[in-house]
């Protein structure tokens, strides 16, 4: 039998070719010449992809200006609804997960953009960090009074600093290094501490579908895609307990219709569209507990 590349997360080379993908970030595309291939692990199941070398022309050329504003719009008040309540689901989840004789609870959220979230705690329960790699969202974040480490995470010197929760929006699939991400949040939480985390699912539809045109693809910044069965395979190799997976079913309203749109049953999905977004679940939080 052949052997395929090196699957990330658990170092099978029972891979193969499933797609090429174009440049493109939800419903946009970037480039129509370049493609980028994605491998599958039939070992996992984890879809990861082939290396594409992460230095300052790959952050330049695929983190660049035209793609951080490409889900800026004007206000929309259906969106700051959605966004309001996924923070508050999100926030009511930690809160469930934590232990209750935590006062304070100490807070890191990796790639905490603009500190959306961050400001959305009450700092009578927490006390709260976020880490950023970007300049300008640093700024942002900290002329609104948020404390923001700068830099990679991997590269940072936390010293004795323990966190009790550290959260991680949709940052896990544009991390090329699982392991690494995976130890280092260990040896950062306290005892028993948790980490919640969202990121699109491989099990979906809209993927299984789809494919090259998933919407939550985006393609090549997403590194590693995930379903319930790779991860359950990282928690267990690096120390952490599954609590509880949630569908997050109500981000992203038009995530299966633009990955349908190509194919030829889509009428099929889009006559009980509520139905299939439902169970879907293109999009999962879990919370996992250091053991």
């Amino acid at each position: 039998m052949r052997l395929g590349n090196i699957c990330p997360i658990c170092n099978s080379r029972k891979t193969k070719l499933i797609l090429h993908a174009l440049n493109g970030h939800a419903d946009k595309v970037f480039d129509t010449k370049t493609k980028f291939q994605y491998d599958r692990c039939q070992n996992c199941g984890g879809i990861f992809l082939i290396k594409k070398r992460k230095n300052k022309k790959y952050y330049e050329s695929f983190y660049s200006e035209e793609y951080r504003n490409a889900d800026k719009s004007s206000i929309d008040r259906l969106g700051n609804i959605i966004v309001a309540l996924s923070d508050y689901q999100k926030i009511q989840l930690i809160n469930k997960s934590i232990q209750k004789t935590k006062k304070i609870i100490q807070l890191l959220d990796v790639g905490s953009g603009f500190g959306r979230f961050l400001k959305k705690l009450d700092t009578d329960q927490f006390d709260a960090f976020g880490l950023e790699i970007d300049k300008d969202l640093i700024t942002e974040s900290r002329d609104q009074g948020l404390t923001i480490f700068d830099g990679d995470f991997f590269n940072i010197d936390f010293g004795k600093k323990k966190f009790d929760c550290i959260t991680l929006w949709h940052v896990i699939e544009h991390i090329d290094n699982p392991k690494a991400l995976l130890e280092k949040i260990n040896k950062l939480l306290s005892k028993e501490g948790i980490v919640v985390f969202s990121t699109p699912n491989t099990d979906s539809i809209g993927f299984q579908k789809g494919k090259e045109y998933w919407f939550h693809l985006d393609a090549p910044r997403h590194q590693i895609l995930y379903n319930r069965q790779s991860l359950t395979s990282l928690a267990e190799k690096f120390g952490f307990e599954v609590l509880e997976i949630k569908n997050n079913f109500y981000e992203f309203p038009t995530d299966i219709f633009y990955s349908l749109k190509h194919i030829s049953q889509k009428k099929r999905y889009y006559v009980m569209y509520p139905y299939y977004k439902y169970t879907s679940r293109e999009t999962m939080t879990y919370v996992w507990k250091k053991i």
